[in-house]
């Protein structure tokens, strides 16, 4: 429908440049990842999509979100492939996990030791900056805050099933 494909076609990670200038410089001066660069350490990022289960308008069957690790620790260490590392979920705000804030923050934990995960609460590959095509989407979730819920263990599961480094 209308909703989806507003929501599917912008594919900017901030509001403005100026948002996203502002976002870039805050990631690169984020103590984390400035130590984790200085080992040479670098990230890895995974797409997880996994089922929506509980699409509402404007969602997709699926959800689309997104794992990051590091193979350096901010402290120099270095990660052997099979360890096993906490995990932590971070939920977006209102436009959607593929924002440069999300990006950034997703970083900054997995050089922190973790592997991070942004968990999809809307149901689209790209974030929504049309206020009321966003509102539209988010009001099911806020009248029914059981398909949030759902919504995260879904990613949970996702994150149990195929993140083998993520001690869960």
């Amino acid at each position: 429908g209308g909703m989806r494909a507003a929501a599917q076609a912008d594919t900017r990670t901030a509001v403005d440049p100026e948002c996203a200038r502002i976002l870039k410089e805050a990631e690169s001066n984020d103590e984390d990842i400035q130590s984790l660069r200085t080992f040479l350490g670098d990230f890895h990022e995974i797409p997880v999509v996994y089922p929506n289960p509980r699409p509402t308008p404007g969602a997709e069957p699926l959800l689309y979100g997104r794992a990051m690790w590091s193979d350096v620790a901010y402290d120099g260490r270095l990660f052997i492939p099979e360890e096993k590392r906490p995990i932590i979920f971070l939920v977006h705000a209102a436009p959607g996990q593929q924002e440069d804030h999300v990006t950034w923050k997703l970083k900054s934990l997995a050089a922190r030791g973790y592997v991070a995960f942004a968990v999809d609460m809307l149901g689209t590959q790209h974030a929504v900056w049309d206020g009321p095509t966003g509102k539209a989407m988010r009001a099911p979730i806020y009248a029914d805050r059981t398909i949030m819920i759902d919504r995260f263990t879904a990613a949970w599961k996702a994150a149990e099933s195929m993140l083998a480094a993520a001690d869960l």
